[in-house]
């Protein structure tokens, strides 16, 4: 299976599409790769769970182990833009 960085992106982009799809919020009917879970689609924890579990389920022959994304340094990540979880996701499906 040959994926892109661009595809991963565009497959996150769509994963939070669904979730957000019922969401009052005022996207202008765009996210793009800048948008950051937490300022500007208003994610909780419970939300990034869903999100996590939806990759997952988008690339399940390989463990994505996203604590290596949202621990840093023993901290936790505050906020995530889309285009960084691509990359977290792009470098585990790439064996890094």
């Amino acid at each position: 299976m040959t994926v892109t960085q661009q595809g991963v992106e565009d497959a996150i982009l769509e994963v939070l599409k669904d979730i957000v799809q019922d969401w009052d919020l005022e996207l202008d009917g765009q996210m793009t790769p800048d948008s950051l879970l937490v300022a500007n689609l208003g994610f909780s924890s419970v939300d990034f769970v869903e999100l996590a579990t939806s990759i997952e389920d988008l690339y399940p022959e390989v463990e994505l182990d996203f604590d290596g994304l949202i621990i840093n340094n023993g901290r936790l990540v505050e906020d995530l833009s889309v285009s960084q979880v691509a990359a977290f996701v792009y470098r585990r499906l790439n064996g890094a």
